[in-house]
Order: C-alpha cells, then sequence, then structure tokens
C-alpha cells in the first residue's frame, strides 16, 4: 500500500504531533508499506529516515503525491491535502486528537475558562475575544473543517471520549494513539523513600484543575489530625504564583513541593517518591497521555472522568466529578487508604489496564482501517 503521511508540523520541530507522525511512519514501513511524509516544517539538517520526507512541498509535487498514493493520512488538525484528493478521488483519512471540528481554539479551553464546542457559539465567543475579523476568518476554516469531518474525510478518533464529542459515525473509528512506555516502565526499578502522597505531572494551567487538588488536599488535612497528605506538582505554568496562594490559604503551603520541569531520569525519580498520581483535569483532555504514563510507572492515578483518560481507561474505580474539590477529597482518601489495606487489588487493576493497551499493535489497526476503505470504495 502506498501511504502519503501529512503532518503540518515534524521534526526538528518538537510535539506529540510530530512523535506521532513518526510513529505511524515508522510502523507502516516495518510492515512492508510505502510511506511519503510531506510537511510544512523545513529543515537545514539532510533526513535520514527510513522514508521520504517532502518538506515544504510545492502545489505541484503534493498534487503527485497525492495522485501517486493509495491512501492519504492527516495526523493533526491540517487540511492541506483535501483539494488534491477531491480532484485526485483519494480517501482522506483525518485522525483528530482534539476538538478541531467543533471550536476555533480545537481545546475547548481558553486561558482559565471553558469555551463553547459548537461551531456557530465558538464563532461568537472568538468574535468577543479577538474581533470579529478573527473571529470571521478562523470561524470560515472551522466551518471547512467541520464540513470536511461530516462529508468527506474518513475519520479516527484518539479516544472513545473524542468519538463521542464529536458525533462521529460508523465508518468512522477510535484508534487509540501508541505510548512508548519504555521510558516511565524505568520507574519501576528505581527503589526510593515515598516522600510524597500524591503527584501531579503536566502544565500549571487553568485547565488542569491543579487548584481542585490543592484545595481537595486542604480538605483532607482539616478532616484528619494524624495524616496530613503532601503533594509534588512537577511541571511549570503561568498559575504557579495563584497556585501557591491557594496553597497558603489552604494551609498547606508546607506539604506543596514544586519541582518544576523534568525529564527522563530526573523525571523517573521524582515519580518514584510518590504513592498516588492525579490528573484532576476540568478540561475535558481528548487523550491524556499523561495519565497512562504514570499507571505505566506503576503508579495508581486518579483522574476526572469526563474525559480521554477515563473513556481509555474505562474503570470508574479512579475518577471523580471534574472540578468537584469534595469528590476529589473523598477519591484520595479512597486509594490512600486501598494502597495501605489491599495493595495486590491495586496492583492487579494497573496490571490489567497496562495488558491492555500496551500490547496494542496500533500500527496495525490503521492499516485494516485503510485496507477497509479501499475495498468498500
Amino acid at each position: 500500500m502506498k501511504i502519503l503521511l501529512y503532518s503540518g508540523a515534524f521534526f526538528p520541530s518538537m510535539g506529540g504531533i510530530e512523535t506521532g507522525s513518526a510513529m505511524f511512519a515508522e510502523g507502516f514501513v516495518e510492515k512492508g508499506h510505502e510511506v511519503t511524509l510531506a510537511t510544512r516544517t523545513p529543515s537545514s539538517e539532510e533526513d535520514s529516515y527510513s522514508y521520504p520526507v517532502v518538506r515544504q512541498p510545492s502545489r505541484s509535487q503534493l498534487y503527485s503525491l497525492v495522485k501517486e498514493a493509495d491512501v492519504v493520512f492527516s495526523n493533526g488538525a491540517s487540511l492541506v491535502p483535501v483539494p488534491y484528493c477531491a480532484l485526485l478521488g483519494k480517501p482522506f483519512v483525518w485522525t483528530h486528537q482534539g476538538y478541531q471540528i467543533l471550536c476555533i481554539d480545537g481545546l475547548g479551553w481558553n486561558m482559565t475558562e471553558a469555551t463553547p464546542r459548537t461551531p456557530l457559539a465558538s464563532i461568537r465567543y472568538w468574535m468577543k475575544q479577538k474581533g470579529f475579523l478573527y473571529g470571521l476568518k478562523e470561524g470560515m476554516t472551522l466551518l471547512v473543517r467541520n464540513r470536511v469531518a461530516r462529508h468527506f474525510a474518513y475519520n479516527v478518533a484518539c479516544s472513545a471520549w473524542i468519538y463521542k464529542r464529536l458525533d462521529l459515525k460508523p465508518p468512522d473509528v477510535t484508534i487509540i494513539n501508541r505510548l512508548d512506555h519504555s521510558t516511565f516502565r524505568k520507574t519501576r526499578d528505581i527503589k526510593a523513600e515515598k516522600e510524597f502522597d500524591f503527584v501531579f505531572l503536566g502544565r500549571l494551567s487553568g485547565e488542569k484543575g491543579v487548584d481542585t487538588l490543592l484545595r481537595a488536599t486542604g480538605i483532607l488535612h482539616r478532616k484528619h489530625e494524624d495524616w496530613k497528605p503532601s503533594v509534588l506538582l512537577i511541571g511549570e505554568g503561568f498559575m504557579k504564583e495563584a497556585l501557591q496562594a491557594i496553597a497558603r490559604e489552604e494551609g498547606i503551603e508546607d506539604y506543596v513541593t514544586y519541582a518544576g520541569k523534568a525529564f527522563g531520569d530526573s523525571l523517573n525519580e521524582l515519580l518514584a517518591k510518590a504513592r498516588i498520581g492525579v490528573m484532576p483535569s476540568i478540561w475535558e483532555e481528548a487523550y491524556g497521555a499523561v495519565t497512562l504514563e504514570m499507571f505505566t510507572a506503576g503508579l495508581p492515578v486518579i483522574h476526572s472522568e469526563r474525559c480521554g483518560p477515563a473513556s481509555v481507561v474505562n474503570d470508574e474505580y479512579w475518577t471523580f466529578d471534574n472540578g468537584n474539590e469534595q469528590a476529589l477529597s473523598e477519591k484520595m482518601e479512597e486509594i490512600h487508604l486501598a494502597l495501605l489495606e489491599n495493595k495486590d487489588m491495586i496492583d492487579q487493576k494497573i496490571d490489567s489496564l497496562l495488558a491492555r493497551v500496551e500490547d496494542r499493535d496500533v500500527a496495525q489497526e490503521y492499516l485494516d482501517f485503510f485496507q477497509s476503505i479501499l475495498e468498500n470504495r
């Protein structure tokens, strides 16, 4: 099969789309398929991948690439190949990692507040935020994305949550993202004293719900005389000062540690010092790779119920109502006690989850979808 993989962003730029596109391309090549990756991202160095990379292709180059392909696959929000697919009658497969067909921002979040996730409401919101011309221009792009998804593309959702929220229908499918678990697996081999009861890993920004975690911790401090839980925050962001103020307000400032950014071995060492992960997003995370990565590190992970991670983990035992600090405090206490009284049960739950998500052949799932499209055209 000849596959044209279009990735608007790619190495040497760094990010989730770039890493995912490389994984897709390598996986398809390993299975004997012919892959060409096209991208807008320039590079001053010569590419040495196992597949050709065409950077900043001209219109005539892109026309030729689409013409030669059996399937055109876009990883991300870009619709650049769509006109060529329509003209040449080629199937266009589009992976959705967020809400780009529902709202201008693609996230459903703006700094410290949720944004509308229906096209017209999103356009009105952003007209008020950034002006009529901005809303009009970005709104037209949004409406095009929405129409392409509804009437032209073969869609892949990165989680069952995204499939539901985008209101996708067969033959559209859900294929969970491939994760590289090798880095986080190393945490299990580190022998470290458990210095922190709870750990959060991610941006210190409004949508991540770290304020909910701190207020829930404050509730537990007021409830218990003999247990004063501690929290480790790994990450940086504009909310740090506001979070420090909340910690002071809750009387837990001496029990909160701000570790900043951490990667590789340093990150593993920090995670090894914590007992329980907490990912308390107020925002409806589309996929939430960090939640699964922390499970891979051997940590039980409490997470919000209305989001992508919950649909992947698919176990209400770990979840609480988004933004509900009282519900979170109760779940934190429940998991804390379970670790003390029935750690084997916790470990079995984690192992069962990982057996389900780690052993999947994501590249083959995509190839099977591509083949079914070609057979039914």
